[in-house]
């Protein structure tokens, strides 16, 4: 940079020296015309200048024509070389005039160049630093490849070690591979024996039983409190503001047979939701969806497929001996146990849950309001029917669908009302409610038989029967079924017969 600085520096001066000279030498010449012209006035002192304007010559002083002539004779080469001198200067000076204005634009012109190579002088720097930064970017960079060099060498010998690794690796895995085949084949062999065998936490039969009956009089009892509450805010009520037949013919029929079945009808109707929503084949467990419940019924028959065979197989309501296609009842049923005890304990199923017993007592007391119209509208009535009746229902069929072994809650499928007829054998399998006494019959009631055997007749079915489903596909009664009946003789009484 210090170079062309110089260079540039020495082109000035060159031309200003350069500048210096042609203003010399005009002034050199301009003083050499100027004393040529001196030394001819000294020469000819007497004689008047004379100026020359083409081929004519005119005197300054004397007019005559003989000075005329004497001084066109006399002073004509000199009169020529002043004029000529004369003129040579004024072209001199014109010429040394265009000189000194295109030096004048020669030096401004340099000035501009000089400001051009200071600028470029600035750029050249600010490069120069750019140059050396980038140089120093290079070296690092050198560096760092020469580190990542010295890394890849090693990782190189790192990977090499590590496939001699690997290669021993799966030598040693095709081993294990081998040896966790036979194992696999002999637990297939005893995996079910295992979980067949497993402790199975099951609810007492007597737990589930106690429980119904516990649901049933909570039942009966709500019924005959909302009663009571009526009859106390409304002492000159009776019978038909209770009840209504609800636009439904047979219970019109029923209730103008007798009056007092309207409580019975009641409990029937509540029982018969309950056994639908809740008690029913087809309710897989509360808090899940349907969907949800059909992919689990699907999956249990699918394991019913698995093999190898075990055995007896309940399916339904039949129980048959399986060859080679269908596993035992006990494991799926050991299966659906944990798996709907793990679902019921879940957050979602929680939730879930309490939602479809709360539209559960919707339902039902909207449905119990076309007979039962006290509790129409009534909320403290629908708070009682939620917690004396649909929360302990919704507690008791959690236990019986978690639970391994399978139970039935029966009821009355027939016509409504029944009206079938009664004997004395129905009392041996069945609980027999009296419709005008309201008490329950026992098997040693002294009842009062017709020719026939005849000794009344069934009105309907109050409370469904309890069954438990063992193993094999066999039912055992736990609880019997609850008719009311309406009997031909009281109690102790003897017909007269024709």
């Amino acid at each position: 940079m210090r170079g062309i600085w110089c260079y540039y520096s020495n082109a000035g001066q060159q031309a200003d020296s350069e500048r210096a000279v042609p203003q010399r030498s005009i002034e050199q010449k301009d003083n050499a015309m100027q004393s040529q012209s001196s030394d001819l006035v000294k020469k000819e002192p007497s004689t008047p200048p004379t100026m020359r304007f083409g081929s004519s010559q005119v005197n300054a002083e004397k007019p005559s024509s003989q000075l005329e002539n004497h001084t066109a004779t006399s002073h004509a080469p000199r009169s020529r070389s002043h004029v000529h001198a004369i003129t040579t200067s004024e072209r001199l000076k014109a010429e040394r005039r265009g000189l000194i204005e295109a030096l004048a634009d020669l030096l401004e012109e340099v000035k501009v160049k000089e400001r051009e190579l200071k600028n470029i002088a600035k750029h050249l720097d600010k490069n120069t630093e750019v140059v050396q930064g980038k140089d120093d970017e290079l070296a690092l960079l050198k560096q760092r490849y020469s580190v990542l060099q010295t890394s890849r060498d090693h990782h190189e010998a790192t990977a090499a070690s590590l496939r001699t690794g690997i290669g021993t690796l799966e030598n040693e895995l095709r081993g294990v591979r081998g040896r966790l085949a036979t194992c696999q084949e002999d637990l297939k062999i005893c995996r079910d024996d295992i979980f067949r065998l497993q402790p199975i936490d099951e609810v007492p039969d007597a737990d589930v039983s106690s429980e119904f009956d516990s649901l049933c009089q909570q039942i009966a009892n709500w019924v005959e409190e909302e009663m009571q509450e009526f009859e106390v805010t409304n002492p000159v009520a009776d019978a038909d503001d209770i009840f209504s037949d609800g636009g439904d013919e047979r219970v019109a029929a029923l209730l103008r047979k007798n009056r007092d079945v309207g409580e019975f009808l009641v409990r029937y109707k509540i029982h018969r939701s309950l056994n639908r929503a809740m008690f029913d084949d087809g309710v897989y467990l509360l808090g899940i969806s349907n969907e949800v419940g059909e992919i689990l019924s699907d999956t249990e028959q699918a394991m019913g497929n698995l093999q190898p065979a075990r055995g007896r197989c309940y399916i339904g309501s039949k129980s048959e001996e399986m060859t080679n296609n269908h596993s035992d009842i006990a494991t799926i049923r050991t299966w659906r146990s944990e798996t709907l005890k793990a679902l019921s304990a879940t957050t979602v199923c929680v939730e879930k849950r309490d939602q479809q017993i709360q539209h559960l007592t919707f339902d039902l007391q909207s449905d119990l309001e076309s007979i039962f119209p006290i509790i129409g509208g009534n909320d403290s009535s629908l708070q009682r029917l939620y917690d004396q009746i649909m929360l302990p229902a919704a507690e008791l069929a959690s236990k019986v669908h978690t639970s391994s072994t399978k139970y039935e809650f029966g009821i009355c499928k027939t016509a409504f009302p029944v009206w079938g007829l009664l004997t004395r054998y129905q009392m041996r399998n069945n609980k027999l409610v009296d419709v005008k006494t309201r008490k329950t019959l026992k098997p040693s009631s002294a009842v009062i038989e017709d020719e026939d055997g005849r000794i009344g007749n069934l009105v309907l079915p109050l409370e469904p029967s309890l069954k438990r489903v063992d193993k094999d596909g066999k039912t055992v009664l736990l609880r019997p079924k609850t008719y009311l009946v309406e009997l031909d003789h009281p109690v102790g009484k003897r017909a007269h017969t024709s």
